[in-house]
C-alpha cells in the first residue's frame, strides 16, 4: 500500500532513539512520552498512519479530537502562535476559564483571548496530553465555514516540537516527535525559516520567499505589490481578492506548475509577500519537521475520499488548478 511505502520513507528520515543516534538525532522515537513546548508531556501513539483519518475541507486539514471527553474536529494552523479551543466547548465541558486578557492573531483573525486551565487533549491514533493552560477563542465562524464543529486548533506552541506526516492523496496524517537526522536516501529537504513558516519558491526563474500556511485555504496568495512586480504587464483590478494567473513556472522542491492561478490578497507576514497553502500539494506527501525546520515533498497515490464530498471545495487543487476563492472577472 502506498501509505506504508510513504511511512517507510518517513521512518528512514526520522532518527533512531538517543542510545543509537548520531549527531542531530531527536530526543525520542514514536511511541514514547516527550516534553513539548513548556515541558508539557505528550504521549505519542505507536501506530501507522491510517488512510482517511483526516478530512480536507476547503483547502485545510481537519482531524477528529477529543477535548475533555467531548468529540469535536480539530484544524492544523502552523501560523497560529497558540493552540486554542472553542470558548463554548470549554464552557460546556465545565473547564476552568479565566477572564478575557487581550487579543491575538488567531485562525479567524484577531480574536479575544481567554485562558482555560487543565485541558485534556487526545487525538485518536496520534497523541494525548494534558495542557496546563490553553487559549480559548470563539471558533464558531470556522465551524460555520466547514459545516462541522471545530473545537480545537493545533498551533505552533505544540507543533514546534513535532514531526508531521501528511499525505493529501490518501487523506492520511501522522504526528510524531520532532527532530530529524540526515536522510539515508530519497529527496533532500527544503529548509524552513522563521519558526518553520518561510520556504523558498522559484517563480519565473527567480527566487521568492513564501509563507507556508496550512490554514490558508487556497493554493497561492500574492500581495498586490508582489503581483505587480512579478506580472508587470497585468491589467489592474479593483476587485477584492481577485483570482488571476501568473505567467510562467512556479516550483517548490520537486513540484512545479505553469501559469498557476492565485489570489491577489494581503499577506500578513513582514518577511514575505507570497503565501502558499495545502492546495499547492495535491496528491503529495509532506513531511514537516517543525523541530528541525525541514520539509520533504514526495508523490502520493491519488484516492477519492471515502464518505466525503469530493467536490472542488473539499479536494485540494494542484499547482496550475484553481484554488478555492472568487473567480476572475
Amino acid at each position: 500500500m502506498r501509505v506504508a511505502c510513504c511511512l517507510a520513507t518517513m521512518l528512514a528520515l526520522v532518527a533512531s532513539p538517543p542510545a543509537r543516534a548520531q549527531e542531530g538525532a531527536p530526543a525520542a522515537s514514536v511511541g514514547t512520552e516527550v516534553p513539548a513546548a513548556g515541558n508539557v508531556a505528550i504521549s505519542f501513539h505507536r501506530t501507522d498512519p491510517a488512510r482517511d483519518n483526516i478530512i480536507l475541507s476547503r483547502g485545510v486539514v481537519l482531524f477528529p479530537v477529543t477535548i475533555a471527553g467531548r468529540e469535536v474536529w480539530g484544524l492544523i494552523d502552523n501560523r497560529s502562535e497558540f493552540s486554542v479551543i472553542d470558548t463554548a466547548l470549554a464552557e460546556a465541558a465545565d473547564l476552568e476559564m479565566r477572564a478575557p486578557s487581550g487579543t491575538f492573531p488567531g485562525p479567524t483573525g484577531r480574536v479575544e483571548k481567554r485562558q482555560v486551565l487543565d485541558v485534556p487533549v487526545a487525538i485518536p491514533g496520534q497523541f494525548d496530553t494534558r495542557m496546563p493552560a490553553l487559549a480559548a477563542v470563539d471558533l464558531q465562524p470556522l465551524s460555520a465555514l466547514h459545516q462541522r464543529e471545530i473545537g480545537f486548533v493545533l498551533g505552533r506552541n505544540i507543533l514546534s516540537s513535532m514531526f508531521l506526516f501528511l499525505d493529501t492523496g490518501q487523506r492520511s496524517a501522522k504526528i510524531m516527535p520532532g527532530g530529524s537526522s540526515r536522510a539515508t536516501g530519497g529527496p533532500s529537504p527544503l529548509v524552513l525559516t522563521q519558526g518553520s513558516n518561510l520556504v523558498e519558491l522559484e517563480v519565473r526563474g527567480g527566487t521568492e520567499r513564501a509563507v507556508l500556511d496550512l490554514a490558508l485555504g487556497a493554493g497561492i496568495h500574492v500581495s498586490p505589490a508582489a503581483y505587480a512586480r512579478l506580472q508587470p504587464d497585468a491589467l489592474p483590478t479593483t476587485r477584492v481578492n481577485p483570482t488571476r494567473k501568473l505567467d510562467g513556472t512556479v516550483r517548490i522542491g520537486p513540484l512545479s506548475g505553469r501559469d498557476p492561478p492565485l489570489v491577489i490578497a494581503p499577506v500578513e507576514d513582514g518577511e514575505a509577500e507570497i503565501a502558499i497553502g495545502l492546495p499547492m500539494f495535491r496528491n503529495s506527501v509532506l513531511l514537516i519537521d517543525f523541530a528541525q525546520e525541514k520539509l520533504w515533498l514526495l508523490p502520493s497515490a491519488p484516492t477519492r475520499p471515502v464518505g466525503e464530498d469530493a467536490s472542488a471545495e473539499s479536494t485540494p487543487a494542484a499547482v496550475g488548478e484553481s484554488p478555492p476563492g472568487p473567480q476572475a472577472g
